[in-house]
């Protein structure tokens, strides 16, 4: 720059009330690794047949596409009882699932164990294996030959020195399938080849007793979005052993980990930094052993929560309003709000229902649709948090949606909600897609 031109731009700065245009931010690269690299897909037809969608409307989405580099389950993710949460990411289109349906759930055609690790693309409407399960006939061989190893802390890991996710959850995934959105890692709790990992578990304890190892503790399994990598954190602060968590949910305004425990205690889990906080909450905390499920408020900062202590309460015997609750996050306290017309459900277990926030039309869905229900049972039971009462019940009028298992989750760019469905344990299922109401600048 020569001095003249110099000297002009000293001016303009100098100059009272003359601004520079100010510079664009740099753009900063979303990585996104394999085989999640690419998402979210293209829109497929039936994303406009989603959003064309009335108030109280169904739709059934064409059969999902199979992931054809999956060497199990036919490269298809399946119906899982006592799972009605999957894991929605807004930046990738779609939802993690995990889990298993029936226990010791095997893939008899190829001797894949039923741990497996699935992304569902609901743009394309087909799935993904991030981990196709743990290959039973040839498990023990590599755990001898040492293709597989086992650290200090009783963790599996292959030749990358990745963690293993086998045999993770030994059961069910309930409400503990979240995504933090800060850490961009998908998470859920669990130890290695635990109770009832037909196949893995002797195989296992055999090698741990042979090594001088210790059984891997309960900690939390992710997976990063960024590096298509499994991690394993254990939390010693946890006082417990095995699958003791009731629901965890991820709670975007402390970038945390909200914990509730079957034992009656609650805990903020910080993943980034690995550790783990007991928090002493005050107000009206469901009850111990309570089996119950959670969803977040983003409007309220809350995190709602619904449930039962005992699951096979008479419809006579319920007291609606003593099972609905939310945690005030600001406040750190736990609040029954007693919402008027609260449903008498009946028949209560952790998987029979599913709980999403609707952020577009500001309510919380309880969604009393999975398996064990008789049809006029079927129903979804709508909160409105500003009139502190749930609406008139939704009965489901898909004639077609089965009564077995699934999972869900809300998608806000849509304003609908994704239900996968199948008749039961590790059967391939369908994708029903519902909307509550079209959105409020839509309805003027």
């Amino acid at each position: 720059m020569s001095i003249r031109n110099l000297m002009i731009v000293i001016l303009v700065l100098a100059m009272p009330g003359i601004a520079l245009p100010a510079a664009e931010p740099a753009k900063t690269e979303v990585k996104i690794a394999p085989p999640l690299a690419g998402l979210p897909s293209k829109p497929g037809p039936h994303i406009e047949q989603i959003k064309a969608l009335g108030d109280n409307a169904w739709l059934k989405l064409p059969e999902t596409a199979a992931d054809p580099n999956c060497p199990s389950w036919g490269g298809k993710s399946y119906g899982r009882s006592w799972t009605p949460k999957a894991a929605y990411v807004s930046e990738l289109g779609g939802a993690f699932i995990t889990g298993e349906g029936a226990h010791c759930g095997t893939d008899n055609k190829t001797g894949y164990y039923g741990d497996d690790v699935w992304f569902y693309d609901l743009y394309a409407n087909r799935w993904i294996a991030l981990y196709p399960g743990t290959h039973i006939p040839s498990f023990d061989g590599k755990l001898k030959s040492g293709e597989l190893t086992i650290d200090d802390a009783g963790i599996i890991h292959e030749k990358t020195g990745m963690p293993v996710p086998a045999g993770t959850m030994s059961g069910h995934a309930g409400f503990l399938l979240d995504y933090d959105k800060a850490q961009r890692k998908f998470f859920w709790p669990g130890s290695t080849c635990g109770w009832l990992t037909g196949g893995l578990k002797a195989p296992y304890e055999a090698a741990v007793a042979a090594q001088g190892k210790k059984k891997a503790a309960t900690g939390i399994w992710l997976y990063d979005v960024a590096t298509g990598k499994f991690e394993y954190q254990a939390y010693a602060g946890l006082p417990y052993k095995g699958t003791c968590f009731n629901f965890l949910q991820y709670v975007p305004s402390t970038g945390a980990v909200l914990d509730c425990d079957l034992k009656g205690q609650d805990w903020w889990l910080d993943l980034k930094a690995g550790t783990v906080k007991k928090v002493k909450a005050g107000g009206d905390r469901p009850a111990a052993g309570s089996a119950y499920g959670s969803c977040y408020d983003s409007k309220r900062d809350r995190v709602y929560v619904w449930g039962a202590a005992d699951y096979g309460i008479a419809k006579d015997k319920w007291v609606p309003e003593d099972h609905f609750f939310y945690y005030d996050v600001k406040a750190g306290n736990w609040v029954k709000p007693k919402a008027k017309n609260s449903p008498a459900l009946g028949n209560f277990g952790w998987g029979r229902w599913m709980m999403e926030y609707d952020s577009v039309n500001d309510r919380v869905m309880v969604m009393y649709i999975i398996h064990g229900l008789a049809k006029e049972d079927r129903k979804i039971h709508v909160y409105n948090a500003d009139a502190n009462e749930f609406e008139p019940p939704i009965p489901v009028t898909d004639e077609q949606l089965p009564t077995g298992f699934g999972h869900s989750f809300f998608c806000p760019e849509l304003n609908a909600y994704f239900i996968h469905r199948a008749g039961g344990d590790n059967q391939t299922g369908n994708t029903w897609v519902w909307r509550y109401k079209r959105a409020p600048e839509a309805r003027k």
